[in-house]
């Protein structure tokens, strides 16, 4: 996109993902990592703060709480995390180590929507919210099974996933990966079908 002009909605989107991925960042490092030039991403980075999207402290910017209440409207991913946090622990527990998650794909991206932290994310770590490109996403597929979570409709609306540190531990997880995913989309069924109807 660098080239493209970029509305001023695209750009506070932009700089909140990077946000997102950062935890905490100056405005310096976020213009540059948003490709926005620095007075634009000074001033968006005021706005965003002037209605608690952003918090600013000692010339740093991280998430404000009203991202987080917004992000909490977002209704399929309450239901998903809600069927998937039992059965993430239990495979967490299965597989010493594993770092597990539950992810949705968006806008070509997996986005995780439920993470058991593991070793695995001492590495690289992958909470809520993280989005992944199909690039990162290959990569971390090759440590891990990505069996789907069905919606009640028939619907694929998500993937398990299971990251380990080494290829010893990778013997034997995938049925316990797609043993989750199975309780994952049993634990759905009882969901109401329209939240996933996107």
């Amino acid at each position: 996109m660098a080239g493209a002009r970029r509305g001023v909605l695209d750009g506070a989107f932009v700089l909140l993902e990077e946000l997102a991925r950062a935890g905490e960042a100056g405005p310096s490092g976020l213009a540059e990592a948003a490709r926005l030039p620095k007075a634009t991403a000074h001033r968006l980075l005021g706005q965003l703060a002037g209605v608690g999207a952003v918090e600013s402290r000692s010339g740093r910017y991280r998430i404000g709480p009203r991202m987080f209440h917004v992000g909490e409207g977002w209704r399929p991913a309450a239901a998903l995390r809600a069927a998937a946090l039992p059965p993430l622990r239990q495979l967490a527990a299965s597989i010493g180590g594993a770092s597990v998650n539950v992810s949705v794909v968006d806008a070509g991206q997996m986005l995780i929507v439920a993470a058991v932290r593991g070793d695995a994310d001492d590495v690289v770590e992958l909470r809520p919210g993280f989005r992944l490109s199909g690039q990162e996403f290959s990569c971390v597929s090759a440590v891990s099974s990505a069996p789907v979570v069905h919606a009640a409709t028939g619907g694929v609306v998500a993937c398990v996933n299971a990251r380990v540190l080494g290829p010893g531990q990778l013997a034997g997880i995938e049925p316990l990966v797609r043993r989750a995913a199975n309780i994952v989309s049993a634990r759905l069924a009882t969901t109401n079908p329209a939240l996933f109807a996107w």
